[in-house]
């Protein structure tokens, strides 16, 4: 979501108060939009009207005669499938929903539209399989990941041609997961897996199929160069085989649609520029882990970061921090209750890290209790950073300034509650034990009462 209010946004805000009736063609168009600027909260909500109104296909169907941003979105699709891929999409992507619930409303909404267990549409197919590869992302569990293979590897039968590829890519590097799971359990064994490695053939027999169809394709068809999906599909592929000079020709030629990107037809969202560096960085770790078992602090001195650098290295941006995060992976810090002595231990942890510059790492927070105080108090204050200022501009320092606000504040904050200021008192202290119908409670009282 973007950190303010654009255009779009602004005009959704209107349509979905009543303010202003939008025909289901401009609410099309705006939902795409959104969904192009990572305001898929805003895009899912559209979309979901447009899909209740009995109105939407008829109208739909007269303006893809004449609009070519209708045309464009819908491509030769039923209305009512392509609405329920786009709005299943922005309810998985929407941060503004628990996880497990949008996961699960996601799957319905495709369900509601096709037969998951029969469809042959590899969009559908690829975005089944997404979800359930996020549903193992936060359950960890394995099945999801078979499930998820299941899907793409449906939607790979179709025919690369149909899709450029997508599925395929996405059933080589679940192909790939699976294979690195199975492995490392049977070396706990003292054993290795054939399974895993049967796995991990079909993953390179896909890659192989890839590489071997879709080079043909873009040289009949020279604009799906111009393609993002296509381009990096492509680059993983070779990548994942191994071939990084390859890789690195077709990341190159994603890292121009990157920087040329501001026509909004082209434009590439940020989310999919995000999406496609963790797979790839998560794909360079399964093959380090099964060929070498290279560290992960090791790894960028290997060639795959050295290809991944033509992909993010782009004018006017620094995507270094980036790069090195999907490396590493998302980094949480969790901070646990205990009252007021738990937000002091935390405040000192946080320090620290400020310290060691580690908190520009942190992704993720979980907190209970007496850790949620200083918790949502770091959090405010991080995004008003970023806010501010850019990836490249933040400091070591502005960590540990923020540290020092939130140390000087919850002090102050602490020194005005009552109930600690009653406890502090030695006068009061007394009071209570030498007279017999004095309390704490009493104290506190007369705090309030001032």
């Amino acid at each position: 979501m973007p950190n303010y209010e654009t255009p779009n946004i602004a005009e959704a805000k209107k349509i979905l108060r009543g303010q202003e009736i939008a025909a289901p063609d401009r609410m099309l168009k705006l939902a795409d939009a959104l969904r192009q600027e990572d305001a898929f909260s805003y895009a899912r909500q559209l979309f979901g009207r447009l899909r209740k109104s009995p109105l939407t296909e008829p109208e739909l169907a007269k303006a893809k005669e004449t609009d070519d941003g209708v045309r464009r979105i819908l491509g030769e699709r039923e209305a009512r499938v392509v609405l329920a891929q786009k709005h299943a999409l922005c309810t998985y992507k929407d941060w503004d929903i628990p996880a497990d619930t949008r996961l699960e409303r996601a799957l319905e909404i495709l369900g509601e539209a096709e037969r998951l267990d029969g469809t042959r549409d590899s969009e559908t197919l690829r975005l089944a399989g997404s979800i359930h590869k996020h549903k193992w992302k936060l359950t960890g569990q394995k099945q999801r990941l078979e499930r998820a293979a299941c899907y793409y590897r449906r939607g790979f039968e179709q025919g690369p041609e149909l899709d450029y590829g997508y599925t395929g890519i996405k059933a080589a590097f679940i192909l790939d997961q699976l294979a690195g799971i199975e492995s490392a359990e049977a070396c706990k064994a003292g054993a290795s897996s054939e399974v895993a490695t049967a796995r991990a053939q079909q993953a390179e027999e896909i890659r192989r199929t890839l590489t071997d169809k879709l080079p043909p394709l873009a040289e009949k068809e020279p604009q799906l160069e111009e393609h993002w999906w296509f381009t990096i599909t492509l680059a993983e592929a070779y990548f994942g085989l191994g071939q990084y000079e390859e890789a690195g020709a077709w990341l190159k030629k994603a890292r121009r649609l990157v920087e040329e990107g501001a026509d909004e037809k082209k434009r590439v969202a940020d989310w999919e520029l995000e999406t496609a560096t963790r797979q790839l960085a998560s794909l360079a770790r399964l093959r380090a882990a099964r060929e070498n078992g290279l560290a992960e602090a090791a790894m960028e001195t290997t060639r795959a970061w050295e290809t991944l650098q033509e992909l993010v290295r782009i004018d006017g941006r620094n995507y270094d921090a980036a790069l090195r995060s999907a490396f590493t992976g998302k980094v949480g810090l969790s901070l646990s209750g205990g009252g007021f002595r738990a937000s002091l231990f935390h405040i000192g942890v946080l320090a620290k890290l400020a310290e060691r510059d580690a908190l520009r790492s942190v992704e993720v927070l979980s907190c209970v209790s007496g850790g949620s105080i200083i918790g949502a108090h770091y959090y405010l204050e991080v995004r008003r950073l970023l806010q501010e200022k850019s990836d490249t501009e933040i400091t070591r320092e502005d960590y540990i300034a923020i540290v020092k606000r939130i140390e000087r504040e919850f002090l102050e904050g602490v020194q005005r509650n009552l109930r600690v200021r009653a406890m502090a008192e030695v006068t009061t202290n007394l009071k209570t034990v030498f007279k017999k119908n004095y309390s704490h409670t009493e104290r506190i009282g007369e705090l309030f009462e001032r």
